[in-house]
């Protein structure tokens, strides 16, 4: 895969690739990752075979070695002005938004603002923090996410359990494939390989 490196803004790294024959996905990073992060690299290589244009970014803490905002605050805007590029670029097709752990919490909160969003793809969407005593969070705002979501979770991820994930999912208002998969939060052991063929599967058949 030949991705072309960009800057949105001056400020956040990107790599775009593929064509937009059948839609353009946006992928985000978990927290503590990047856009080359394996799962999200292997992801768009096999978006990119399907015909999608893909959209890897780094939030701009990852350039200063930081952390991220509280509540993700400043990643949401961050984000904003990613998927307002590739709206741009885009040509019309779906537009998808994929993301792993803290972006695929990030993608809720911009889907649920947004009208033009076709579907969300979440890699261990991450319903409480990595502490044991971690705020339960708010996810009310998923009722507001338009078109079909796929979640693929981890049979032993204790930020995302079975049972809570079963009740954020009532709150939704659209369709959705739910799957659990070997491993922890980041499918480990045994379970990547698993996760990544289940998400080309789904893009495939729903796009």
């Amino acid at each position: 895969m030949t991705d072309k490196r960009i800057k949105i803004e001056d400020s956040l790294d990107a790599a775009i690739g593929g064509t937009p024959e059948r839609g353009s996905v946006l992928l985000s990073a978990g927290a503590g990752g990047n856009m080359d992060t394996p799962l999200l690299l292997k992801t768009a290589t096999e978006l990119q075979g399907l015909g999608f244009l893909t959209l890897r970014w780094n939030y701009a803490y990852v350039a200063r070695r930081g952390m991220a905002s509280s509540g993700g605050k400043r990643e949401i805007k961050e984000m904003d002005s990613v998927l307002s590029y590739l709206r741009s670029v885009a040509s019309g097709k779906p537009l998808i938004l994929l993301g792993k752990s803290f972006g695929a919490r990030m993608s809720t909160y911009v889907g649920a603002c947004s009208d033009d969003i076709s579907g969300y793809a979440f890699y261990g969407l991450p319903l409480q923090g990595i502490l044991p005593r971690s705020k339960r969070r708010d996810w009310s705002h998923i009722s507001q996410l338009k078109g079909p979501v796929i979640f693929i979770t981890g049979e032993k991820d204790r930020m995302c359990t079975l049972s809570e994930l079963t009740v954020v999912q009532t709150m939704l208002r659209t369709a959705y494939s739910s799957f659990v998969v070997k491993g922890d939060h980041s499918y480990k052991p045994g379970g990547e390989d698993e996760a990544l063929k289940l998400m080309s599967d789904w893009f495939n058949k729903t796009f």
